[in-house]
């Protein structure tokens, strides 16, 4: 009587392939696509598509195991993580001690886990091949956008132009113009850096992500953007010809672009309305004055807005960052909060990784002026700005300053020597002299 041995059922060789992988390999696969996953969800606006309603909350979870996912590929450097831990003690410092009566900490995290998903990718610097996917992804993001809108207009879904109060139109893609124009923002930066550092063919896409941003007729990102693309493309191009190519061209195109689609923009910028956003400062405002030193608590100015302003708003947002953190934590822990998100900058700016350091600046500048009228901490393509002038000012390995060598002709006996003459030398000009 022979018994057969049970035997266990052996993995699959497509299994057994992926586990022989490197470990490295692995974790850049896998960051590779939760990233397009989290970039694609976005692109397609699946709350739009299927007529869910607004998936924020979903989207910035998938940024969050994106963001985990990039720091474990990688060694974390540990004071710009520091940093990031600071903001948030100094939002859980003043949760605690705010009286405001509806705070809540299930609210508070939600807020807090929300900016982590986006402050993650700043604890650690990309390598090459992640820098490129970051940079191509969110250079394509915007135009996807379009395209898709278009496609949506064309099956009922959504409008891909929209009419604003004063009866400008503007393209909003398959999202608003806000989320669109931020989206292009982070474009622009990004295709730009491709430009001087990948291909210089790119300045076509970052022409078509400036164009989106005007495109859409808002006033702050327009200029925010125009200003970061130029920065980068005069600091990062070293060739005159190619600068002055940019400047005459680049004119040449932006005159012909206000010639015919500019007059919906000027029309937005000579209104001076502020859409409005008037009724929303007024009410954070009046909450400002009542809770000045402890704020109300981080996430929380969405409470503060009456439900007949945001109904007319059709938005709870603050539309303006600085206003925001300090009702959310009052005078005192906002300053805490954005100098210790300075010092996260500065960081990002004086390490010697960083490859154009005045591009790199003026970018995140513009972005602290679009955060005067816009949700840039809030939505994630606004944030993206960010990360596109992180990723694309990163160098694969530190900069370091190239040893002094002596020219081949000064060095050894031969190079002193020669500039008096060898000894054959200067008895020859003994007997001409």
């Amino acid at each position: 009587m022979t018994v057969s041995k049970l035997t266990r059922p052996q993995p699959s060789l497509a299994f057994r392939e992926e586990q022989a992988r490197p470990k490295s390999e692995r974790d850049w696969k896998r960051f590779r696509n939760l990233w397009l996953l989290a970039n694609g969800f976005m692109t397609v606006n699946v709350g739009v598509l299927f007529q869910l309603g607004n998936l924020n909350s979903l989207e910035k979870a998938l940024f969050l195991l994106t963001s985990l996912a990039y720091l474990r590929s990688k060694p974390v450097d540990g004071r710009n993580l520091a940093l990031v831990g600071g903001m948030f003690a100094v939002a859980w410092v003043f949760g605690v001690i705010t009286p405001f009566p509806d705070f809540g900490w299930f609210r508070f995290i939600s807020a807090a886990i929300s900016l982590f998903a986006v402050l993650a990718f700043f604890c650690a610097w990309p390598t090459p091949r992640e820098r490129l996917l970051i940079l191509h992804t969110l250079a394509l993001v915007p135009v996807g956008m379009v395209v898709l809108g278009g496609l949506y207009d064309l099956g009922g879904i959504s409008r891909v132009l929209t009419h604003d109060y004063v009866g400008v139109t503007r393209l909003q893609g398959n999202t608003i113009p806000a989320f669109l124009a931020a989206a292009a923002f982070a474009g622009s930066v990004a295709s730009a850096f491709l430009t001087t550092t990948v291909d210089r063919r790119f300045i076509l896409l970052t022409a078509a992500d400036l164009a989106i941003t005007f495109l859409t007729a808002t006033r702050m990102p327009s200029v925010a953007a125009l200003v970061a693309v130029s920065a980068i493309l005069f600091t990062g191009l070293r060739s005159g010809v190619w600068r002055v190519a940019i400047l005459v061209y680049g004119a040449s195109l932006l005159a012909g672009f206000v010639a015919l689609f500019g007059q919906q923009l000027v029309t937005r910028m000579e209104d001076g309305g502020t859409s409005g956003r008037e009724l929303i400062w007024n009410s954070l405002q009046a909450s400002l004055e009542r809770y000045p030193w402890t704020g109300v608590g981080f996430g929380h100015h969405g409470l503060l807005i009456p439900e007949n302003v945001s109904r007319f708003t059709g938005t709870v947002a603050a539309h303006n960052e600085f206003l925001r953190f300090a009702v959310e934590l009052g005078y005192i822990g906002a300053s805490l909060f954005l100098l210790v998100f300075l010092g996260l900058i500065a960081r990002m700016a004086f390490d010697a990784r960083n490859g154009n350091r005045l591009a790199f600046v003026v970018s995140v500048g513009m972005f602290f002026l679009d955060s005067y009228s816009d949700n840039t901490f809030t939505a994630t393509s606004c944030f993206m700005v960010v990360l596109a002038a992180f990723s694309g000012a990163a160098l694969a390995e530190p900069a370091q300053k190239l040893p002094k060598v002596m020219p081949r002709a000064m060095r050894g006996g031969a190079g002193p020597r020669a500039l008096s003459g060898t000894r054959d030398v200067r008895a020859a000009q003994r007997l001409q002299g």
